[in-house]
């Protein structure tokens, strides 16, 4: 299955949006302030994901999203920028306009206003992940996540940062996603921080890779610490397998 990164939706182009003549008062919506709110704990977001988490039960031919999206530009709520990657993706950061409109109703989570940085691209495939994963629990009905930014920037955790925390009925889920595994002593300091912190009820450990027999082996709490496969995530969705070396389980029997 092709990840959000992959996909290739019909978006709003900056040069082509002129609002049109005898267009009807504007007035911002609850769903375009948890569009601003998601887009602003997650740094950024492209057009597909802002489809698929506001407008799940829409066909394209209905074209509301993208009405919406290109009025919120318009309007100078969102701005759109252009990837240096060959596939030149559009992405959508907040304005300080829709920044302050979140300050105002207590949705901002304390955080300033998200700019690009120089190393902005370095992480780019991972972090639309991310929003993917997010937006995937969105859809299951749950939506009380923590963003790996406001764990750094608002709560100053001062240990292992995961990707994001799912609070599911009161219990915090730690989820990491990796793009590429990486070495040995990585994960062994990984495994160590969860074991000895006790912050988290369950670790999900959301791989793009197969899962390895060295690191499947590892010294973690199999209790704790569950591996996930990212692309049947998005395919089997409550019915994927969480697996460790005591067993595997079905998604669908943690989030009950």
């Amino acid at each position: 299955m092709r990840s959000d990164a992959e996909v290739k939706p019909r978006e709003p182009e900056a040069s082509t949006l002129i609002p049109e003549s005898g267009e009807e008062a504007f007035a911002l919506t609850a769903r375009d302030i948890q569009m601003f709110k998601m887009a602003h704990e997650q740094r950024f977001v492209i057009y597909h994901q802002l489809k698929r988490a506001f407008w799940p039960d829409r066909s394209d031919r209905a074209n509301a999203c993208y009405k919406r999206i290109t009025r919120l530009v318009n309007e100078g709520y969102f701005t759109i920028e252009r990837t240096d990657m060959k596939k030149r993706l559009s992405i959508y950061l907040i304005t300080q306009k829709a920044h302050a409109e979140l300050k105002a109703c207590g949705e901002d989570s304390t955080l300033p206003l998200y700019t690009r940085t120089g190393d902005f691209e370095r992480s780019l495939n991972h972090d639309l992940n991310v929003n993917s994963i997010r937006i995937l629990f969105r859809e299951f009905g749950l939506d009380q996540w923590t963003s790996e930014r406001v764990l750094k920037e608002r709560d100053h955790v001062a240990w292992h940062v995961p990707d994001g925390v799912l609070n599911v009925h009161g219990r915090r889920i730690a989820v990491e996603f990796e793009n590429f595994l990486k070495g040995r002593r990585r994960y062994e300091e990984l495994f160590r921080s969860y074991k000895k912190g006790g912050r988290y009820y369950l670790v999900f450990m959301i791989l793009r890779e197969d899962l390895r027999d060295w690191l499947f082996e590892m010294d973690y709490n199999a209790q704790q610490v569950w591996f996930l496969n990212y692309n049947d995530l998005m395919k089997y969705r409550r019915l994927a397998f969480l697996e460790n070396k005591r067993g595997r389980r079905p998604l669908e029997r943690i989030l009950k």
